[in-house]
């Protein structure tokens, strides 16, 4: 059995915790999508993408 199984388009389940995908974008902590001084949110019209 997968730790990683993907329950609906909405949301993802890792290691028996249910995660939303936007929730995990904005909480996202790789380098491209943060400041790696202030560790704040980079963010900018044409990287970010809205659903509506």
């Amino acid at each position: 059995m997968s730790s990683t199984t993907i329950l609906n388009e909405s949301f993802i389940k890792l290691r028996g915790k249910h995660f939303h995908y936007i929730w995990l974008r904005k909480n996202c902590l790789n380098p491209q999508s943060r400041n790696p001084d202030t560790f704040q949110r980079i963010y900018g019209a044409t990287t970010e993408k809205t659903y509506f």
